[in-house]
């Protein structure tokens, strides 16, 4: 029994393998080329990815994608609308604060006093809006209407980008047995 041998010329062996190693290159080259690509211009369907929206508090919204999360801005003033709110409603007879109103959520505050009878002689209010400063609790007056005699619907002021946490109405009264009834409301905004 006789058998075919398969001779190699010597060189040629070493040709393969340079010819394998040049494609090896090549290809390690074209998969750099290809992770490059993917990691700049990453523009898959929405159908292959699996894409979750979350809200985390009231002015953030989380969007996972894979496993990932990216933050995404959210237009706050579409998102809440003026909130309109009641500092002090009640009978005025002499001078006086409400208690403390947190508007930490907003930044924009108009407030209004509402006078709907006045008891006295030469009876006067003044009402001012005030900031309460958190460390000492201090009020100091932000906007102010004076001189108050009649039934009416009296602006305060409006306070725009608003410093404080906490805000209060506080009142003075003059005249001889002075008696407002009255109600302080605001509107505020993000």
């Amino acid at each position: 029994m006789g058998g075919f041998s398969t001779v190699i010329p010597p060189g040629a062996i070493n040709t393969n393998v340079a010819v394998i190693a040049s494609l090896s290159s090549e290809v390690e080259n074209n998969v750099a080329n290809i992770n490059a690509v993917v990691s700049t211009n990453v523009n898959f369907a929405m159908s292959t990815m699996a894409a979750a929206l979350h809200s985390i508090g009231t002015d953030n919204w989380q969007i996972y994608i894979n496993g990932a999360s990216i933050m995404a801005p959210v237009d706050l003033q579409a998102r809440y609308k003026p909130t309109g709110f009641t500092i002090y409603s009640g009978t005025v007879t002499s001078n006086g604060n409400s208690s403390s109103i947190n508007i930490s959520l907003f930044s924009v505050v108009r407030a209004m006093v509402k006078v709907t009878s006045v008891g006295g002689s030469n009876a006067v209010l003044n009402a001012y809006l005030n900031g309460i400063y958190d460390a000492t609790g201090d009020a100091v007056p932000l906007a102010s209407v004076t001189g108050i005699t009649g039934v009416g619907v009296y602006e305060i002021g409006q306070i725009n980008d608003i410093p404080f946490n906490y805000i209060n109405v506080s009142w003075t009264v003059s005249g001889y047995s002075p008696s407002f009834s009255i109600t302080v409301a605001a509107q505020a905004m993000v």
